[in-house]
């Protein structure tokens, strides 16, 4: 019931609702319970975020050998979330919930040795990690493995395979895998070069909750040596992309309100986007502020 409330399966979505369901679950004792309700204090789904607490409920659900509380308790540490960052701690945890058969813990195993994070960084075995999730039907896997292969890192470069990797992982809905297909149709890396489909595959990834797509749609419509320029067109999907807090579109969206680009010239709005991007340390904003808007920020 905690899980029917929390995501609207069948019920009206609730947060109240899913936190009371799940606490009823808890004081009975089941796993699955206490890593729903520790997801939601750790995510701050529907509740205030509290690591603390989350912690708590996934050390109960590891005493009851939950994989999955494992890895929570991975990303905790991995993140220095409600824990003092300990990255040799979090791949411990990953480790441990990836022997138990946990395709988030060796995914994450995969990005540590990818990062050198706590190991030696390894890119053949970060490609091992990805390779074993894909295999077992691990869209985040599949979409890794591809940028491996895209790459040439830690495999041998082959653009084609990496192709086939992303639309697998696409036709699990994985926004990532969309935004992927999206470049090499792009680009022309792996499949014939068509800018038409890259655009339809950043509308599908945009559709999937990537805000990045949209901006890049904004950026094909505004230089528009790709497809024909629209900068009307560039102006909406910026838009888009901002109302989904992503920087770079605040960035873009700032630039179109101070140079009137697809709107009005609007020197306060500008600052406002801009301003926004800034303060996401996104690359560009402060010189742009500086050099065009003639204001110094301190």
């Amino acid at each position: 019931l905690g899980d029917m409330y929390l995501y609207g399966f069948g019920v009206e979505k609730s947060g109240k609702q899913a936190v009371f369901w799940l606490e009823k679950g808890v004081e009975k004792g089941y796993w699955r319970s206490l890593n729903a309700l520790g997801d939601m204090y750790r995510l701050g789904e529907e509740v205030e975020e509290d690591g603390k607490k989350a912690l708590s409920l996934y050390r109960k659900a590891e005493e009851m050998h939950s994989r999955e509380a494992l890895t929570s308790i991975g990303f905790m540490y991995y993140a220095g979330q409600g824990v003092d960052f300990d990255e040799g701690k979090a791949f411990s945890y990953f480790r441990k919930a990836a022997g138990a058969g946990d395709l988030d813990a060796l995914f994450m195993m995969g990005r540590c040795y990818m990062e050198g994070s706590a190991v030696e960084k390894d890119d053949r075995k970060a490609a091992d990690c990805f390779k074993e999730t894909a295999d077992r039907g691990y869209p985040m896997g599949m979409w890794a493995l591809g940028q491996s292969y895209l790459h040439g890192i830690g495999v041998q470069r082959d653009e084609k395979k990496a192709v086939a990797l992303y639309q697998k992982a696409a036709g699990m809905n994985l926004a990532a895998a969309y935004s992927a297909l999206a470049q090499c149709y792009r680009y022309g890396a792996g499949v014939t070069e068509d800018k038409a489909a890259a655009v339809e595959m950043y509308k599908q990834a945009f559709a999937l909750g990537q805000g990045l797509a949209a901006d890049e749609i904004g950026t094909m419509y505004l230089v528009g040596n790709e497809i024909l320029p629209n900068v009307a067109e560039a102006f909406r999907w910026y838009e888009k992309g901002a109302e989904m807090e992503e920087a770079a579109s605040w960035y873009h969206l700032g630039i179109c309100y101070a140079e009137g680009l697809g709107t009005e010239i609007n020197r306060d709005k500008a600052l406002e986007y801009l301003y926004r991007a800034y303060a996401a340390e996104y690359p560009g904003a402060l010189e742009y502020i500086t050099d065009n808007m003639q204001i110094r920020l301190q």
